[in-house]
């Protein structure tokens, strides 16, 4: 849940760099549900991103939209683990 205002999240890469983004499974809740609890098993993790032109709604960031943007999608490699 956000309290206030949320910008989009640019990330500047050269050509060639990476980007990644630690994330606790333990309070990951997707598209807004509860959180995952998972027993014991086996799992597969893979991750999916959009990359869209940089707008955005709020009157002082206009400057978003004219900035250079990758656009696409991208998915990272599947990975996976065991809970015991």
């Amino acid at each position: 849940m956000i309290n206030g205002r949320a910008d989009p999240f640019v990330v500047p890469l050269p050509l060639g760099a990476s980007f990644s983004i630690a994330v606790d499974l333990g309070k990951f809740a997707p598209f807004g549900k509860e959180p995952l609890i998972l027993e014991p098993g086996t799992y597969t993790f893979e991750a999916e991103f959009e990359g869209k032109k940089a707008v955005n709604p709020n009157l002082d960031m206009g400057g978003m939209a004219l900035m250079p943007c990758w656009t696409g999608i991208v998915v990272s490699e599947r990975i996976g683990f065991t809970i015991r």
